[in-house]
C-alpha cells in the first residue's frame, strides 16, 4: 500500500508549470500539476486515456479547439489520440491519473542496460529514451559507474524534466530511476513541451 498527503506535495513556480509524480508505473500513474495564473501547457496529444481533475483553482483545458472551463471539483476523460492543452486562470492545480500501461521505451525487463554500449552512445541513447517517455513515466538505467556527469548533463539539458532516484548505489553496479516530472521551459520563461504530457 503507498499512502500520501497530496496537499503537501502542492508547490507553484513563478517562471513554469511544476509536475510531479505522486504514483509512478507500472499500470496507471498520478500526477500532480501546479500552474501559477497565466501559465499554460501547450497543445499536445498523448495516445492513451487520462482523467483530470481540479483539486483547487480555475483553468481552460482545451480538446482541440474546444475549450472546457474546470474550477475545484471539475473531473474530465480525456480519450487516448486527441490534442489538448491547459491555461490557468488563477493559480490551478490539477491530479492527472494516466490510465495505459507503462511504455518500456525499448528496455529490457523495465531496464535500460548501459554496460555494453560505447561509451560515446551511452548519453545520446538515454536523452532519446528518456525524451520519449510521458509524464510520470520512468526508465531504470543500469550502469557499472554512478553516471553523475548524466545527472549534470540532465540538470543542464533538461532542468525540472527529470527526478533521479537510486535504486541500487555500487559498488559494482548502480540502479538509477529517472521519472519524467515534468518539460522544460526556455530562456524566455514561457512554458515549451517536448514530448508527451500526462500519458
Amino acid at each position: 500500500m503507498e499512502t500520501l498527503n497530496i496537499l503537501e506535495r502542492v508547490k507553484f513556480d513563478e517562471q513554469r508549470p511544476v509536475s510531479q509524480a505522486l504514483l509512478t508505473g507500472p499500470g496507471p500513474r498520478v500526477m500532480l500539476v501546479c500552474l501559477k495564473a497565466g501559465q499554460k501547457v501547450p497543445e499536445h496529444s498523448v495516445p492513451v486515456k487520462v482523467i483530470v481533475q481540479t483539486l483547487s483553482g480555475r483553468a481552460r483545458f482545451y480538446d482541440g479547439p474546444t475549450p472546457f472551463e474546470m474550477s475545484t471539483g471539475a473531473l474530465l476523460r480525456l480519450e487516448g489520440g486527441r490534442p489538448h492543452s491547459v491555461e490557468a486562470i488563477e493559480d490551478t492545480v490539477l491530479m492527472a491519473t494516466i490510465l495505459g500501461p507503462g511504455i518500456d521505451a525499448g528496455t529490457t525487463d523495465g531496464e535500460l542496460d548501459l554496460r555494453h554500449v560505447p561509451r560515446g552512445q551511452r548519453h545520446p541513447l538515454v536523452f532519446a529514451k528518456f525524451d520519449n517517455l510521458v509524464l510520470g513515466e520512468d526508465l531504470v538505467l543500469v550502469n557499472d559507474h554512478d553516471p553523475q556527469p548524466l545527472h549534470l548533463q540532465f540538470d543542464k539539458l533538461r532542468p525540472g524534466e527529470a527526478e533521479w532516484r537510486y535504486v541500487d548505489r555500487g559498488p559494482d553496479v548502480f540502479r538509477i530511476r529517472i521519472v519524467r516530472v515534468g518539460f522544460a521551459a526556455p530562456a524566455s520563461g514561457a512554458p515549451e513541451l517536448r514530448g508527451p504530457f500526462l500519458t
